[in-house]
């Protein structure tokens, strides 16, 4: 049977995973995890909910899914081998740096790569497998089909979200609330401005005023399709969400999982009326990206949810909920030896506590019957005793504490031997962030554009090293490329972040072609097309989205043989100033900073066809505050939105040479050929003569919280 994998945002939570059917929890510490706004852990209460977890068959996965400063690495340390010695059965990973770390502080310690780290093809599983992940945690985005390939052909666990709240954007590729609030969703702290209220230009009145906000994911409907296909594990999202919540939804699948099938329709309707969106969608599983997609939260009805409330409570605070294990007892009184007390449970464990000797009674001796009611109660514990065979000699006593106390103990025994576990070797790996002491460079420019229209004279005046564009685009304007190689300027591909399997043949005979052209390196922004770029024999530079942000995770790509990376956009100049450059490193000073991946358009999401795309290149999104942000489309009709604010920071650039950079990334998007002249000309002078109105210093100065 699937794994069901249950949130816990306190420890309460647990208990009602735990109550309900869950076979895992997971939850996270005080730090690092990527719900920061949940009650989460102290190291005595992660140690009591391991205990508790563990002494009733249930695992405990913590997570560690955020991304690291360098200065934060060595409270991580700490924590990870305090996890280790807790016993936790795995850690929940998206920095690459952080996995590095639990490889050397806890070399045995099984990790799971988070759908932070976006994976979605064969080719990222490859890459997590090089890196000693055992398990991953796939993208939503992917439909049935692909879900099926990655079982059948990879060589680890997959895991899938089963039911619970859906970003519209990629998990580990949004970084729309750290930019317009500082509160980085890839450190743990999304404000949600994807469930606030938008309108898209030149469809005024057509969408809906929630355009970003999805229905939560069900896939309720598919629970025998998914366990046929090899899924191994299914996950309930909601950290954040009440304990009744877990215990809703946990006793829901628990039940549907026990007996083979899928949820019934009452059952989908009892979960609705706890937490939805105007519903569940299956959307991305099915393939079905049209109509039905989105979905904003409406106030239920407040008695039928309180009495609900009071229903779910009582399914994990009665004693004997939290009961998975029968106990057998075996109790012995004999004169003038020691009272014995032994016990085995239902899986085989045995214990035996020795007590008091027994007193001659002066009045009314200990029976049989009494010594086994007293006995009997065992609330509070994982066992719920089924049989008390009691031996006693006539004429003796027991105080009743006596025997309360030899229970007790020989329960606690059991419990221990349950929750123990193989001690898992510590590795000696002490990390000290480096000390960067970066003396004063001039980097080299680089360009990325959409089109080779965005690249006029006063753009390649700039002696760019490299000129990133789309392969399209590349293959399309072959004597353009020539020319660009005749100036000692490198093309080089700007990879899709997203190459699903189903479109790895078509972009590799794209590859191809560019490489007669004489192409040979890829940008890329996953690990999935790093991997796929290098299958076709590509140099690989690290994009923006690989979230490089400390000096660890930029070793590790090293280690992939990796030539160059750009650095996360989520950095501020200290941050990045303290990175060990150990490959040539890339910051991005100019453009409009991406924002949110969505897997489809959101304009189709309403209409259902692309016919009111194809007359336009770019739609806008408008919050309420008037500003906008540009939509464009990418390959295979995925969208990216685009801050409203141009990253602009000509003057400034002298804060960037101290820094340890290799290059600088001028990044066109929506401009066209004369904003990119005068954008490259204010770079070039330093000085800020065609400043947009509407600019921004991005994240370098403020930095995330």
């Amino acid at each position: 049977m699937m794994e069901l994998l249950a949130p816990a945002g306190s420890f309460e939570g647990v208990q009602a995973a735990v109550a309900n059917g869950a076979s895992a929890v997971y939850l996270g510490g005080t730090s690092f995890n990527a719900r920061q706004n949940a009650k989460n852990f102290t190291e005595d209460e992660l140690a009591s909910a391991v205990k508790f977890a563990h002494s009733r068959g249930v695992k405990v996965y913590v997570t560690l899914n955020t991304i690291l400063s360098d200065r934060e690495l060595a409270t991580c340390a700490a924590l990870i081998r305090q996890y280790n010695a807790l016993g936790v059965d795995a850690l929940i990973v998206q920095d690459l740096g952080v996995l590095r770390l639990a490889r050397e502080c806890a070399p045995e310690l099984p990790l799971h790569a988070s759908t932070q780290m976006s994976v979605h093809s064969l080719a990222g599983l490859q890459a997590l497998e090089t890196l000693g992940v055992s398990r991953a945690v796939a993208a939503r985005e992917l439909t049935k089909e692909q879900l099926a390939l990655l079982c059948e052909k990879g060589n680890m666990e997959i895991e899938v979200f089963v039911h619970g709240a859906l970003c519209m954007a990629y998990s580990g590729q949004c970084y729309l609330s750290a930019m317009i609030g500082r509160r980085s969703g890839n450190r743990g702290l999304c404000a949600g401005p994807c469930r606030l209220p938008y309108r898209v230009s030149a469809l005024r009145g057509a969408l809906p005023a929630y355009p970003l906000s999805l229905k939560d994911n069900s896939l309720g409907n598919h629970l025998t399709e998914l366990s046929e296909m090899g899924i191994c594990c299914l996950k309930i999202e909601g950290r954040m969400k009440r304990p009744e919540y877990t215990a809703v939804t946990t006793k829901t699948y628990a039940a549907a999982l026990k007996e083979g099938r899928n949820l019934a329709a009452s059952e989908s309707k009892l979960l609705s009326d706890v937490f939805s969106r105007q519903g569940f969608t299956d959307g991305y599983y099915t393939g079905n990206l049209e109509r039905g997609l989105l979905g904003v939260r409406e106030e239920g009805d407040p008695q039928k949810y309180r009495g609900m409330l009071k229903d779910l409570r009582d399914s994990y605070k009665s004693p004997e909920k939290a009961q998975p294990f029968t106990v057998t007892l075996f109790f012995v009184l004999q004169r003038g030896k020691k009272a014995k007390l032994a016990a085995e449970d239902s899986e085989g464990f045995q214990a035996v506590a020795v007590g008091a000797v027994p007193q001659i009674a002066e009045k009314t001796a200990l029976s049989e019957e009494r010594a086994a009611e007293q006995l009997a109660k065992t609330g509070g514990t994982p066992f719920a005793c089924s049989e008390v065979h009691c031996k006693i000699d006539d004429g003796l006593t027991l105080p009743a504490a006596e025997l309360n106390r030899l229970r007790r103990e020989v329960l606690a025994e059991l419990c221990a031997l349950r929750v123990a576990k193989e001690g898992r070797p510590e590795g000696a790996f002490q990390y000290t962030p480096p000390i960067q002491n970066n003396e004063f460079n001039i980097p080299k420019f680089t360009i990325s554009a959409i089109s080779f229209s965005q690249l006029p004279e006063e753009v390649l005046a700039l002696s760019p090293a490299f000129v990133y564009l789309p392969i399209a685009e590349i293959l399309g304007n072959a004597d353009k490329v020539k020319a660009l190689q005749g100036r000692g300027i490198q093309v080089v591909i700007h990879a899709p972040r997203i190459i699903k399997d189903t479109e790895r043949d078509a972009f590799l005979q794209q590859v191809a072609a560019a490489k007669e052209l004489g192409v040979q390196a890829a940008l890329c922004g996953t690990l999935d097309a790093i991997t796929t770029a290098k299958a076709a024999g590509l140099s690989v530079m690290g994009d923006f989205s690989l979230n490089i942000y400390n000096s660890l995770a930029l070793a590790e790509y090293a280690r992939m043989g990796l030539c160059s990376a750009a650095l996360s956009i989520e950095l501020n100049l200290a941050r990045m100033g303290d990175i060990e450059k150990q490959l040539p490193c890339e910051a991005i000073v100019y453009g409009r900073q991406p924002l949110m991946l969505m897997e489809s358009c959101l304009v189709k999401h309403h209409f259902g066809d692309c016919e009111h795309c194809k007359s336009r290149d770019t739609f806008d999104l408008i919050d309420r505050s008037g500003a906008v942000f540009p939509l464009m489309r990418e390959q295979n009709c995925r969208t990216t939105l685009y801050n409203a604010h141009k990253l602009f920071v000509a003057e400034r650039l002298p804060d960037f040479y101290t820094l340890g950079l290799s290059y600088l990334r001028i990044a066109f998007s929506t401009e066209g050929e004369m904003e990119c002249a005068a954008a490259a000309e204010s770079y070039r002078t330093r000085v800020a003569v065609n400043e947009p109105s509407n600019s921004t210093g991005g994240l370098y100065y403020r930095g995330v919280l």
